[in-house]
This record gives structure tokens, C-alpha cells and sequence, in this order.
């Protein structure tokens, strides 16, 4: 199961559960607003952190990993308690779900980030085990005739 389709179902629960406007893969959009094209709030940008793996038979690694959600929520109030409303929302779209071979997921903390103006920083760690099997080889059957023969071949043989 790869990173990708993990995106992919953290993406549509989002959508799903919560009001989000804009949901992308993270590169620093919040220190990079000005530069960058402009995104709509609330926003969700989901960060892949650094993971550790440990190698199982055949190629197949088991891994931990933490997923960071950095959620924007631009508001011009003094006390706007929304922001609150939206991080819980976000909190039940995420904790718990499961994705292929990836674990639950679950929630292991959360802070928010100052630095931002009249936007609303939140950042939420959820952490997950995986399995990564890209490397191993893959049976591919092929019937002759009447016989049946099976090899193994490298994934970027196929």
C-alpha cells in the first residue's frame, strides 16, 4: 500500500466530514503564502514525516510512521471559537480510519502555531504503522497448453 493512495483516503475524509476548501500535500504553504498560487481556508496540507522501517522476509519492510496535518483557518475575530469547532471536526475525520495496509490512525498530539497573522495555525501528529511490499517479487503465472508455469519476477520487470 503506498503513500499515495494513504493521501488519497485522508484527502476524502476530510472532504467528507469536514468543511475543508483546500486539501494538498505540505510544502511550507503558510511561510510561503505570498509566493506561492493562493488557497482557499480552512485548509488541511498533510505532511509525510520521516518514517523508520524494519525489514521483514522477501523484501517487505513494516514501518512507523507520523503524519502531521497543518491546518489553516483564517479568521479576522479576537475570539473566534470556530477554529476549535473545525480541529475537532478534522480530529474525527482522521483518528481511527484505517487505509489499505496502513494501521489506524491515531492521534498523538497537537499544537498550534503563532506565527501567522490573521490565519490560524494548528498542527496534528497522528501516528500509523504500515507495510511497504513495492520490492518484492511478484508471482506471474502463465498457462501453456495444458501446463501451468509460475516464476517470480522484480516489480520493474512486469
Amino acid at each position: 500500500m503506498s503513500k499515495t493512495q494513504l493521501y488519497k483516503d485522508i484527502k476524502a475524509n476530510l472532504e467528507k466530514v469536514c468543511n475543508v476548501k483546500h486539501v494538498r500535500l505540505f510544502n511550507n504553504q503558510f511561510q510561503h503564502e505570498n509566493v506561492e498560487e493562493s488557497f482557499l481556508y480552512p485548509c488541511v496540507f498533510i505532511e509525510f514525516k520521516p518514517s523508520t522501517y524494519r525489514d521483514k522476509l522477501d523484501k517487505v519492510q513494516d514501518y512507523d510512521m507520523i503524519i502531521t496535518l497543518h491546518i489553516g483557518f483564517e479568521s479576522y475575530n479576537t475570539d473566534d471559537i470556530e477554529v476549535l469547532e473545525f480541529i475537532e471536526n478534522v480530529y474525527v475525520a482522521i483518528h481511527g480510519m484505517n487505509s489499505g495496509t496502513f494501521g489506524r490512525l491515531l492521534r498523538r498530539e497537537e499544537r498550534q502555531d503563532f506565527d501567522h497573522g490573521n490565519v490560524q495555525v494548528y498542527q496534528m501528529d497522528f501516528i500509523t504503522l504500515g507495510q511497504d511490499n513495492a520490492a518484492q517479487p511478484v508471482r506471474k503465472s502463465r498457462i501453456i497448453g495444458t501446463t501451468v508455469t509460475t516464476e517470480f519476477v522484480q516489480p520493474n520487470e512486469i
